[in-house]
């Protein structure tokens, strides 16, 4: 007879602990929601090898008379440098960087940029609520007993976030059940 008490504890906080977890006027709590989004878009700059152009036509022009022939050399031998924006709207960039020396084109290079709209994935997940388990140890003061005491203990968090514990104390053999 010296068990009754226990089972009647015992019997009572399982009876508290399906009051809590089984009343219908206790919402859930909502789920968390998780938004994974990548970005997709194509923003590096494309410049392709300089490339060499080959000699075009050639059209020969009478030469004028009382040509400075220092300014017609000097002329001949620079080196000029361009870059031309060929199109510049909200989808492409497209430039080509130039050189001529010697009367000649040296350098044809290409740049093209993608500017088209970017493309947005986006996953949405739902987590919904779980059971916890929570295990520690925790160290207290008793009082009657005037000494330190160890516990083992084990939480669990239910989807309603109700939170029990349940703690062991090896050496003095007690054992502490709580609820939040």
């Amino acid at each position: 007879m010296k068990t009754a008490p226990y089972i009647i504890i015992i019997i009572l906080l399982v009876v508290i602990f399906l009051q809590r977890e089984c009343s219908r006027p206790q919402p859930c709590p909502d789920p968390v929601v998780r938004v994974d989004t990548m970005y997709r878009y194509d923003s590096i700059p494309y410049t392709q090898p300089p490339m060499t152009p080959k000699p075009g036509t050639v059209i020969e022009q009478p030469i004028p008379a009382g040509i400075d022939s220092l300014a017609v050399a000097r002329a001949y031998f620079a080196r000029r440098f361009g870059v031309d924006t060929l199109v510049n709207d909200s989808l492409y960039l497209l430039s080509l960087r130039w050189e001529v020396s010697e009367n000649k084109p040296t350098l044809f290079q290409p740049t093209i940029i993608n500017r088209q709209p970017t493309t947005i994935i986006s996953h949405t997940i739902s987590e919904k609520p779980r059971l916890k388990i929570f295990a520690g140890f925790d160290i207290g003061y008793t009082m009657p007993n005037q000494h330190i005491s160890s516990f083992a203990s084990l939480g669990v968090l239910t989807k309603r976030e109700n939170y029990y514990q349940v703690m062991f104390d090896p050496i003095d053999k007690t054992v502490i059940v709580g609820a939040k």
